[in-house]
């Protein structure tokens, strides 16, 4: 938990009987308490961490449990307040995290069949011209603010859902509110269950930096890439001189846009011999 409400006069009016160090050693262990989401240890080290003797830590641990500020249950330190306000927080954040995720997925909902109609638009359309293999159907997530999310918004949600498959809820470098990049292969045909994700899951423990999202976009862009690809539809079987069907080889990603630009270089070409006088020439391969 990186932050939490923070009452000045009720530190102040519940604190007046402690000492100035019994209160410094207090909020020490409040803090660790909220970061841990849970009781912490009551040891050496937790002696250490506060900066005070084992002899005098414990001392002052006692005095504490004696006023009410903590309590120990099986070697362990907690607060009651911390705990109300622990089990708050962990509600409202499930509760918002499931809201998010209905939004995304409401939202892709929509993009992809918005997509797959503009498509079998344009399939429809170029029938007559497609070659012998089919053209793949391109898998996209369009966000735009008519599907009812602001940039804004969009940022926000998606660095929540990105922070939970990291399990960096709980770093708190301002990079990590820059989601800009992973937007951007998101609206470049990036998708966010298939490709971002499921990716930023299986690196983040390789990072060696929690400042910002740069070290999964190549990652990222490369699943998308392996996902289009796969998707590619194999063409129609070849009858072959044994009866048996065989198939051609499966088109590389860029076959269909090096194969529409050869068509075109051809066709110009055979334009400019023909309106220089040209009648006997091939240039087919």
């Amino acid at each position: 938990m990186a932050c939490g409400r923070f009452y000045f006069s009720d530190w102040l009016g519940g604190t007046r009987r402690l000492t100035p160090a019994q209160r410094g050693v207090y909020i020490d262990i409040l803090a660790m308490i909220y970061e841990e989401k849970g009781p912490i240890r009551n040891n050496k080290m937790l002696a250490k961490a506060v900066g005070l003797p084992p002899y005098q830590f414990r001392q002052t641990v006692e005095v504490l449990i004696a006023e009410g500020k903590l309590t120990e249950t099986d070697g362990f330190l907690s607060n009651p307040r911390a705990e109300k306000e622990l089990a708050a927080h962990a509600e409202r954040s499930s509760a918002a995290g499931k809201a998010s995720s209905h939004r995304w997925k409401s939202t892709e909902k929509t993009s992809k069949k918005r997509t797959q109609n503009a498509y079998s638009e344009r399939e429809n359309t170029q029938q007559n011209q497609t070659p012998s293999y089919a053209i793949p159907n391109p898998i996209t997530i369009e966000r735009k603010k008519e599907d009812g999310l602001s940039t804004r918004a969009r940022a926000e949600e998606l660095e929540g859902l990105l922070r939970e498959a990291a399990g960096w809820e709980r770093e708190t470098a301002p990079g990590l509110m820059v989601v800009g990049p992973i937007l951007a292969l998101i609206d470049a045909g990036a998708d966010l269950e298939a490709d971002v994700l499921p990716t930023v899951r299986a690196i983040s423990p390789k990072a060696r930096s929690r400042s910002s999202w740069k070290y999964f976009v190549n990652a990222i862009a490369a699943a998308r890439d392996d996902r289009v690809a796969a998707a590619t539809i194999v063409s129609e079987p070849i009858n072959g001189a044994n009866g048996h069907g065989t198939y051609r080889e499966k088109p590389a990603a860029n076959t269909f846009a090096n194969g529409f630009a050869k068509v075109d270089a051809w066709i110009d070409e055979v334009r400019k011999r023909e309106e220089g006088g040209e009648t006997d020439f091939c240039l087919l391969p």
